[in-house]
């Protein structure tokens, strides 16, 4: 019976592995990048309770950016400053303005601005700092479960804005527990979430106070903060004890 392919013919099946290597490269890349908050997340911006201008008061008025981010020079974030500093100077200037309804109502009433009122996780918006690279990794997985329920998953790359962000409702919990976090990292966003209502408990469900424990800038924390409304969920199911 005459050959029906030649000796050249040995080197396709290599050619078809090859094509099809790079084909699955090809594609796990592209789930990777166009999959990945790096591309899906571009032009994101919480939603703020206040529309506050840093083009207005910075840039026409001149304001020094210290008056309201008083912790800026000593700390690794600006932080975001309470109601008290609004209303030094906007109980007198434009007092009645549409835009300083919430300042207002908060100042009139003596409270802060508050934390949401979600009371389910399949519900929820969560922010973290940790890498979406890393959620594949066992520890991290097992730690975050609480990642796995949450509605959608927002990652800012800064602790103290994104717990500031808990604390005006716009995010429901935020949690790292890579324990990487130092007490000035964290500090005063965490006075904002209590002073707002929320919770903040560290990976064996404990909360994280002064009472409980001895702040040192040496050490490290995993910390969730979070709405009240989560409060008991988080402690009872999904937290690693």
């Amino acid at each position: 019976m005459a050959q029906l392919f030649t000796k050249k013919a040995n080197i396709v099946p290599i050619y078809v592995l090859i094509a099809l290597i790079l084909l699955i490269i090809i594609i796990i890349g592209a789930f990777w990048y166009w999959g990945s908050p790096y591309y899906t997340d571009v032009g994101y911006q919480p939603e703020q309770p206040v529309p506050y201008s840093h083009k207005f008061h910075v840039g026409e008025l001149g304001m020094d950016c210290r008056y309201c981010h008083t912790g800026v020079e000593m700390s690794a974030v600006a932080g975001i400053p309470p109601t008290q500093t609004c209303m030094n100077c906007h109980v007198m200037v434009k007092p009645a303005s549409d835009s300083l309804k919430v300042v207002k109502y908060s100042w009139d009433n003596n409270k802060p601005i508050q934390c949401s009122q979600t009371k389910k996780l399949a519900n929820s918006i969560g922010g973290t700092d940790i890498h979406i690279r890393n959620f594949c990794e066992p520890k991290i997985q097992e730690k975050n479960i609480v990642l796995k329920y949450a509605r959608k998953v927002r990652i800012m790359g800064s602790s103290a804005l994104e717990i500031c962000l808990v604390a005006d409702g716009s995010l429901d919990f935020y949690i790292d527990f890579r324990g990487i976090s130092r007490i000035c990292d964290f500090a005063a966003a965490y006075l904002i979430v209590k002073e707002a209502g929320g919770f903040f408990i560290n990976d064996k469900g404990r909360a994280i106070s002064k009472a409980t424990n001895k702040f040192s800038l040496d050490k490290r924390y995993n910390l969730l903060a979070g709405c009240p409304g989560l409060k008991e969920i988080v402690k009872k199911k999904f937290i690693s004890r």
